[in-house]
């Protein structure tokens, strides 16, 4: 489980904030091969981008095209839809390697006059790999 929540302004200023925020964590997988697909639970205020291994996995709320530190969420998120959670099932594909891995999150505001900045993450195993 991957988290984070709260305010996003630098150096205590809430009149200077950050429009994007990143979340990184490793996990470790003993046999790759065994895992078909993963499932991916996502909350997220207000976009997200997910990658693994550094290969992008999922895009939420956010544009296609190429996304930098000044790219804008979609939207604004807020009240219910903040605690929404958002499934995804994600094939394998050669994602995952043996050993240490890495899943990194970028969550994007709408806007700099966003009160605050939060997503939670969850990967877990989606079912075996089909022997047929």
């Amino acid at each position: 489980v991957l988290r984070g929540w709260g305010q996003y302004f630098r150096s205590g200023n809430a009149a200077n904030k950050y429009i994007t925020t990143w979340f990184r964590s490793t996990f470790t997988v003993a046999s790759p091969a065994s895992y078909g697909a993963l499932k991916l639970r996502l909350k997220r205020d207000d976009g997200a981008v997910v990658y693994i291994n550094g290969v992008e996995v999922l895009r939420h709320n956010m544009a296609n095209g190429q996304v930098t530190n000044l790219t804008a969420a979609g939207t604004s998120i807020w009240g219910a839809a903040e605690t929404q959670v958002h499934q995804y099932r994600i094939a394998n594909g050669g994602l995952l390697h043996a050993g240490e891995n890495l899943i990194s999150v970028e969550v994007h505001q709408k806007d700099l006059g966003s009160s605050d900045v939060g997503f939670d993450l969850s990967l877990k195993e989606a079912g075996p790999v089909s022997a047929t």
